[in-house]
């Protein structure tokens, strides 16, 4: 079973790199995830096999077959608890707990979010799969991806009549959608390994396609809290930054020019503070691997614990936490607010609310 996705290019995108141009329009896959794709010859214009360095020219369809297969194979159900801030039968968030890596990868096989949300969703007869099939939201079809880049370029939020459609099949016994990647069921966006607090699950195919467009035009609010070092010297401020990998520390992001870098933008604001510390609720415009931890780093005021952008010191991790989620539910447009509980750790730390 494959979902097929197709992108038609728009004249503005002429001649720029297959590999990049993907991982710009797709922001819920990674770059690595699409160059695999890509060199595994599942992307093609009519059908010949593409290269990463290959340019794209305007009126190119593009299509992405994703091999679905593997992501059960790899993934299995383990009975570890987690604490459900909502659900239905569409979506649940978790608020994940710091040190929980989110999906199954090469050093994580076990104890992952995806391997208890596999055992939490399997015996979840409330959720209608009839009803996911039959949900269509303004969005969505009924055959393949389909992302017209002149209506629905990042740069601009998709009408309503956008087309963008997918049809990955479903799998018994298992109400998680199947995601975006192998060994990645259900899983919309991500949380560092350290990172606490809010994630969404989608439980089927229709509500992912959805949530990850939502992703993609930014109508989610998220909001951090961050325990940094020192006392910024603004009490409000917007951080602009591109940031990409670094060129020689993989693990690493940062401040990157583009083609390299992407934009990256953080507002925050210092919600209370000390001369050691300040408590910081940062609101992240774009979603960029690091982005807030990057960001922080170049304000002068690295997160508290963390080893890559800071200093761990005496800390088990860096004190980073995904307070608050807001946005429209898919299917009906209610407003859905949850915040996940401030984690026992960041009670440790302390300071003075401003």
């Amino acid at each position: 079973m494959n979902q097929t996705i197709e992108i038609l290019v728009d004249e503005k995108y002429h001649g720029e790199r297959l590999d990049l141009f993907l991982t710009a329009q797709l922001p819920h896959y990674s770059r690595t995830r699409l160059q695999g794709l890509i060199k595994d010859g599942h992307v093609t214009l009519q059908g010949k096999s593409l290269r990463c360095r290959d340019e794209v020219s305007p009126g190119d369809c593009i299509s992405i077959q994703e091999p679905l297969q593997k992501t059960l194979a790899q993934s299995f159900p383990e009975d570890i608890p987690l604490t459900i801030l909502y659900e239905d039968d569409d979506l649940l968030i978790i608020d994940k707990p710091a040190g929980m890596v989110v999906h199954v990868g090469p050093d994580h096989e076990r104890g992952t979010l995806v391997n208890a949300l596999l055992h939490h969703c399997k015996n979840l007869h409330s959720c209608s799969t009839e009803a996911a099939n039959n949900f269509v939201a303004p969005v969505l079809g009924a055959s393949s991806m389909l992302y017209t880049l002149n209506s629905c370029a990042p740069s601009s939020p998709c009408s309503s009549s956008a087309s963008a459609t997918i049809n990955t099949g479903s799998r018994e016994g298992v109400l998680l959608s199947s995601g975006s990647e192998p060994y990645r069921p259900g899983i919309v966006h991500r949380l560092d390994k350290e990172t606490s607090g809010c994630i969404i699950v989608a439980k089927n195919n229709s509500i992912h396609a959805a949530l990850a467009l939502c992703f993609s035009e930014r109508t989610i609010k998220k909001t951090y809290l961050a325990i940094v070092t020192g006392k910024p010297r603004h009490r409000k401020g917007t951080i602009t930054l591109s940031i990409g990998r670094h060129p020689t520390q993989r693990l690493k992001m940062t401040e990157r020019r583009p083609p390299a870098g992407r934009e990256a933008i953080t507002h925050y604001e210092v919600i209370a503070s000390t001369a050691a510390h300040s408590l910081i609720a940062c609101f992240p415009q774009t979603g960029r691997m690091h982005q807030i931890r990057v960001h922080l780093q170049h304000l002068g005021h690295p997160i508290v614990g963390d080893p890559i952008y800071g200093k761990r010191d005496s800390w088990n991790r860096h004190l980073l936490h995904a307070w608050k989620l807001e946005f429209a539910h898919p299917r009906d447009g209610r407003l859905i607010v949850c915040e996940a509980p401030l984690p026992d750790d960041f009670k440790l730390v302390p300071y003075q609310r401003l």
